[in-house]
């Protein structure tokens, strides 16, 4: 099951009560534009993620539309993406990301088998093309 991201507020101790006993990651929230990186081999296509939903994947549940813009990462960023996809054993990855206003990068996680679609449709990526091409 994929999960759902949403901030917790002071006075939302009815919700931990709810989850006490399932499981649940917590982690500190970082302001910033969300990036999804998918990496195909030694290419890199990135997508920004500019959306007030706190999960812009599913933002349009609650009428919040998200827009996604293909951008380019190159040089050491773009190295670390791909070593860090092969030093997982992976051809493949999608690596969802977020940089703050100051410019520092936070990875949240890596995805050993990465919808890519979504990305592909909405930023006219090649994505799947790449993956053929590594396959063919």
């Amino acid at each position: 099951m994929r999960s759902i991201v949403s901030a917790l507020e002071a006075g939302d101790d009815d919700r931990l009560e709810r989850v006490a006993s399932d499981p649940v990651q917590l982690q500190r929230w970082i302001a910033g534009r969300d990036v999804r990186v998918h990496v195909v081999g030694d290419r890199c296509f990135a997508t920004a993620i500019d959306s007030p939903a706190d999960d812009y994947r599913y933002g349009s549940r609650e009428g919040i539309d998200a827009t996604l813009t293909a951008i380019d990462i190159c040089g050491p960023l773009q190295e670390r993406l791909v070593a860090l996809t092969r030093r997982l054993g992976l051809l493949v990855s999608g690596i969802d990301l977020r940089i703050t206003a100051s410019g520092e990068w936070y990875c949240f996680e890596v995805n050993p088998s990465p919808g890519f679609t979504f990305y592909e449709d909405a930023a006219g990526q090649p994505i799947g093309d790449a993956i053929a091409d590594l396959f063919g």
